[in-house]
């Protein structure tokens, strides 16, 4: 049964956004943290930006003493939120050059009415089927659960991310009910993406704890990361262009596979991205990026682009 869009509310949202900040003293990542009021902060390298690389003994060069930081804000509200964020370590240090960007992640949220959470599911497994701009062309995709493991004598807890795969639309299902999280892309490519029904939020303090969210917040979530060369943006300053949603929506679009279309129900994902012959009366017209089997999912890809026209305005003017 086609999933009724028009029940569900909408919302485009910065998850975080990581930023590069050099700044004209010398300082260390404990001082940068409690001036910003931020949990993740990281030491860079002042000439390549890279992360500083602590010796055998578990400590940074210098004692992490350098001039270049790498901070993450959480839940960024506007450009002007995160200026009145860096304005004390301004005050204090000094910053040096236009901030950077680091890494942006950009999240597609949709919201049931309470008397119909179930239909989360159904919305993240069409955030799923139906994606268009996919990272990666491997059509088996994976779920992932976070388990620690202790590594060595020394106990030292190292993060582990097992794979597993699954064939049929009701395994999935069943995953994402359970809170699993499918990922697409590969770590360390400049561009990830993640598909889950939210329903708890990261811990105030970036620990691995989880808080849960009232039923009211619950949402299926369709996120894009970014770094590197992939990123759209790569100054903050960038963030108010005009071109704001123009460099967004490609990453937001989904295709529909019709009720009449041979593919059947238990089929995954709509396929892969690919140029193959456009055919019409026995002869090539073209070429086409999708199955014929497939077509442009106006009112889902509709409501997306809204959503991020709404939080470019946020962004702009919050």
């Amino acid at each position: 049964m086609p999933i009724d869009y028009a029940a569900f509310r909408y919302e485009a949202v910065f998850d975080f956004i990581e930023l590069d900040i050099q700044l004209h003293r010398a300082s260390n990542h404990q001082t940068v943290s409690k001036a910003l009021g931020a949990s993740y902060v990281i030491p860079l390298d002042p000439h390549s930006g890279g992360p500083l690389i602590k010796n055998e003994a578990g400590h940074y060069p210098n004692g992490g003493s350098t001039n270049r930081f790498g901070v993450r804000i959480q839940d960024p509200a506007s450009q002007r939120d995160v200026q009145a964020r860096l304005r004390p370590l301004e005050e204090s240090h000094g910053i040096a050059h236009p901030v950077g960007i680091r890494v942006l992640e950009v999240a597609f949220d949709a919201y049931a009415p309470p008397d119909a959470q179930h239909s989360l599911v159904d919305m993240a497994f069409h955030f799923n089927r139906g994606l268009a701009p996919r990272v990666s062309n491997d059509l088996e995709f994976n779920f992932f659960t976070a388990i620690r493991k202790k590594v060595g004598n020394d106990g030292v807890a190292d993060l582990r991310f097992p794979m597993e795969r699954f064939e049929t639309e009701r395994q999935v299902k069943q995953l994402l009910q359970q809170g699993r999280t499918i990922k697409i892309g590969e770590n360390g490519s400049g561009h990830t993406q993640r598909i889950y029904v939210k329903t708890s939020d990261t811990a105030p303090d970036l620990s691995d704890g989880r808080v849960p969210l009232p039923a009211s917040q619950h949402r299926a979530r369709f996120e894009n990361t970014f770094s590197g060369s992939k990123l759209p943006f790569t100054l903050l300053d960038d963030m108010v262009s005009d071109s704001f949603v123009e460099k967004l929506s490609p990453f937001f679009a989904w295709r529909l596979v019709p009720q009449e279309s041979p593919l059947t129900l238990r089929q995954l994902t709509i396929g892969a991205r690919e140029l193959r012959p456009r055919i019409s009366n026995g002869r090539v017209k073209g070429t086409r990026e999708f199955s014929r089997n497939t077509r442009a999912d106006d009112a889902l890809n509709r409501r997306a682009y809204d959503a991020l026209r709404a939080l470019s305005k946020r962004w702009r003017l919050g």
